[in-house]
């Protein structure tokens, strides 16, 4: 005996449309996956433009917290390097080779603070504070504060950050690059290629970024929080392989008992 089976299928609200249910599951299914990837794409694009506007508005910040060294006044004709601000009265954190005339081994007299509000300059006289280097031992770092009460800079920049190896950085100083330094900071970015090496027993960080005479003193901020790690000392003995040394700062050294 033979049996026959007949399938029926049952028409459904579309299909006087020429679509079935099959057909709009099938088809939503497959856009699944690009709906996804249009989701993933949007949101990288959003996270990116976070990312760059906090890059931004680091720099910026940087790029008002950082003031000219020098003997001289009203002209900054003798720039010894870069300072940076770190607090509402005053505080500037330099290299220490920078106040330090190695010759004679005495401190360099007189030092300004100059900086540029657009229009014009302002220069503050400053006295060395405290020194962290002693002789041949200790860390290129020195703290600098005005002779008389004022404030420096159009903003500060706030130290805490942990170096980690790879994240981006940022420097700011007043580097040689023209026939005499000019009173606007240039912006350098690099990466923390190490955070191994020493220096006479100190911990520093090895930048991925070339250092040019002139930026010694500048900070090493954070790209992404804007804190700083360190401050740039000199190039190493090998300036060629375009890496740059900073002595790392902590918030603990800008405190009167240091």
């Amino acid at each position: 005996m033979l049996f026959s089976v007949g399938l029926r299928l049952e028409p459904t609200a579309t299909a006087s449309h020429g679509i079935s249910a099959l057909d709009i599951d099938l088809l939503h299914k497959s856009s699944k996956p690009r709906l996804t990837l249009l989701a993933t794409v949007i949101g990288l694009a959003i996270s990116c433009g976070e990312v760059l506007a906090q890059e931004l508005s680091v720099a910026q910040k940087v790029e008002g917290s950082v003031v000219i060294l020098t003997h001289s006044f009203p002209v900054a004709t003798n720039v010894m390097g870069t300072g940076f601000v770190v607090s509402t009265n005053g505080l500037v954190v330099t290299a220490d080779h920078i106040v330090l005339n190695e010759k004679t081994g005495t401190l360099q007299e007189p030092i300004f603070a100059i900086w540029n509000l657009g229009m014009e300059l302002r220069t503050v006289r400053m006295k060395v504070s405290h020194r962290f280097k002693q002789g041949t031992s200790g860390r290129d770092l020195a703290i600098l504060e005005p002779v008389t009460p004022s404030r420096i800079g159009s903003s500060h920049l706030d130290i805490g950050s942990t170096a980690i190896v790879g994240d981006g950085v940022i420097i700011a100083g007043y580097p040689l690059v023209w026939d005499r330094v000019k009173p606007y900071p240039l912006l350098r970015r690099g990466s923390i290629a190490s955070t191994k090496y020493d220096s006479d027993g100190d911990r520093v960080l090895v930048l991925d970024l070339p250092s040019l005479k002139g930026y010694s003193g500048s900070p090493v901020v954070d790209a992404n929080t804007g804190l700083v790690v360190g401050v740039l000392s000199r190039a190493p003995k090998r300036p060629e392989t375009g890496f740059s040394l900073a002595y790392v700062i902590t918030s603990a050294d800008l405190r009167p008992n240091r």
